[in-house]
């Protein structure tokens, strides 16, 4: 009796020993979940900082890059110039990511606003204070440096005018042919492979011939083919680039209705009576607009890479009318004495083509990650 008392005792106080090493290790636990919130902030908070020294720094080499006391050649001040927009894209990647969390898009962002930004001054270019884009002043040297704290900000090209203001007039020709052929190419191509799908039979077999014969040739050779029947106007060029845009989304978007037509909402919708212009807009259009869409930004980036292409051949809106290709083709001779005539519609010309390509592809893949989803 007496060792049964002495080891209920013992087993009590193991008991307590164990809940008080259980509580412990409690306490020690809280005080790690509580220390690691803090250390995140602490490590976020450093990372933001050194984001924004970084982004410093870019803007510096940038200001170094324009400053005309810095007695820099010109290949130095394009070197140093690249630098400082390297330096400030990683500097605010890391900044944003420090703030917003670490599945931020800084580049998608980034497109978005250089995007609107693009958009905005080619609306607003007939209000600027800016010399007209197709102005030839008489006393106004050619080929004047870029210059931030000058009369041109841009420089001058060989005859004198205003790089700012043909960059930015230039975009308007890009602009419009690019998104304006985009948008009409979508829509007809969309409309005739819904069209396609639903019916079948005669009409969809002519739709599928004709478009596979167009989709066979080049499509550079067919637009230069085009362009060299009718006259290389404005208006020449827009309708041939909405045609190049056709084709490829009739077939996109015949196989998408296909498959939608298969669906139980589409099914559904045949059994309770409804017709086929109701089902196609109801039904079937939604659909492949969600899927196609989100092709428009590559496919606008296409278009003003093939507007480009066009004028800096000579084929493109004539002369004197700006564009970014022609202004290339104007400075590809003097390319070793003004690097800047061909660098600046270069830049310019890049930055765009690839804001619309990551604007399209963060489209798609924001869609594909629905359709899984709901899928």
């Amino acid at each position: 009796m007496p060792r049964t008392t002495a080891e209920s005792v013992t087993g009590t106080a193991g008991a307590h020993a164990a809940g008080a090493g259980t509580a412990g290790a409690g306490s020690a636990g809280a005080a790690g979940a509580t220390a690691s919130p803090a250390r995140t902030r602490r490590t976020r908070t450093r990372q933001r900082w050194l984001g924004l020294a970084i982004v410093a720094a870019g803007l510096a080499l940038l200001f170094l890059a324009v400053l005309p006391a810095a007695h820099l050649p010109a290949w130095a001040r394009w070197l140093i110039a690249f630098a400082g927009l390297f330096a400030w894209f990683r500097g605010t990647d890391k900044a944003a990511k420090a703030h917003f969390g670490p599945r931020f898009q800084t580049g998608l962002w980034m497109a978005a606003i250089w995007t609107g930004f693009i958009v905005l001054l080619a609306v607003i270019a007939p209000m600027l204070p800016l010399q007209g884009p197709t102005h030839l002043p008489m006393d106004t040297p050619s080929w004047i440096s870029a210059n931030l704290f000058g009369d041109y900000i841009l420089g001058t090209d060989g005859n004198g005018r205003d790089v700012l203001s043909r960059v930015i007039n230039g975009s308007r020709v890009s602009l419009i042919l690019g998104v304006g052929s985009a948008a009409i190419g979508v829509v007809l191509g969309m409309t005739i492979g819904v069209l396609a799908a639903h019916y079948g039979g005669l009409l969809d077999a002519i739709i599928r011939v004709v478009t596979d014969s167009l989709l066979s040739f080049p499509p550079l050779v067919l637009l230069l083919a085009l362009v060299a029947v009718l006259k290389p106007t404005f208006s020449t060029l827009f309708l041939a680039f909405s045609f190049f845009v056709v084709p490829s989304m009739v077939r996109l978007s015949r196989g998408t209705a296909a498959r939608l037509a298969a669906r139980e909402h589409v099914l559904a919708a045949k059994a309770l009576g409804a017709r086929g212009p109701r089902i196609m807009v109801r039904e079937l259009l939604p659909g492949v607009a969600r899927v196609l869409l989100p092709f428009s930004g590559i496919i606008v980036a296409v278009l003003i890479i093939a507007a480009a292409s066009l004028s800096f051949l000579g084929l493109g809106v004539p002369p004197p009318a700006p564009t970014w290709g022609g202004m290339i083709s104007d400075a590809q001779d003097v390319l070793q004495q003004h690097p800047q005539g061909v660098l600046i519609p270069s830049i310019v010309l890049f930055i765009t083509v690839v804001a619309f390509n990551r604007l399209g592809e963060g489209a798609r893949a924001a869609t594909d990650t629905r359709e899984s989803v709901l899928g």
